[in-house]
């Protein structure tokens, strides 16, 4: 690939906002995005993840899914159901995209829970807001598994994901299953 070359930092700040549009618009169509890019805008930006904690209410369990083994961030980890949104990307696209592909399984409306900053550092690879959502499972999932909140595999699971469910159990016990 050749390198586009400007001659002034003005006329490189217009090409890259021209072509990051261009792209970022092609992308947002779909919902895909080639693994380099989605990663180097992962390093470089702060992104923004809607995560989903999927619940069996009636048993204080949570819905858990292993990432591949070649994951290139958290290989055989165990997290629950998130995505990053995309570039164009609306929230509720990005909770239907997530839905679809990652869940797969009826649900209560999620409900919003609370933003959560997790800064780059030794734990988490990137600069990342996650907006954390709760919802109930209708049925048993096709994949994954639901954990108990008081017994999680901790070892096994990637390490935000660890925070955000013991969050979540405190949570859990201030407001009411009557919510779902």
């Amino acid at each position: 690939m050749g390198r586009i070359l400007a001659s002034s930092r003005a006329e490189k700040e217009a090409l890259f906002i021209e072509l990051g549009d261009e792209l970022f618009a092609e992308y947002a169509k779909d919902g895909e995005m080639p693994p380099d890019m989605f990663h180097w805008m992962c390093r470089t930006l702060v992104t923004t993840a809607y995560e989903l904690f999927v619940l069996d209410i009636r048993r204080l369990e949570i819905l858990l899914i292993r990432r591949p083994a070649d994951d290139p961030e958290w290989p055989n980890q165990l997290h629950s159901p998130g995505t990053v949104i995309l570039p164009g990307e609306t929230f509720e696209t990005a909770r239907d995209r997530l839905i679809a592909r990652e869940i797969r399984i009826g649900l209560s409306a999620p409900i919003f829970v609370k933003a959560h900053r997790f800064p780059k550092s030794n734990i988490h690879p990137r600069d990342e807001v996650n907006l954390q959502h709760v919802a109930v499972a209708h049925s048993q999932p096709s994949h994954g598994a639901f954990y108990s909140l008081d017994d999680l595999p901790e070892s096994e699971m990637v390490s935000h994901h660890v925070v955000m469910a013991k969050f979540l159990r405190r949570w859990l016990h201030v407001h009411s299953p009557a919510l779902f």
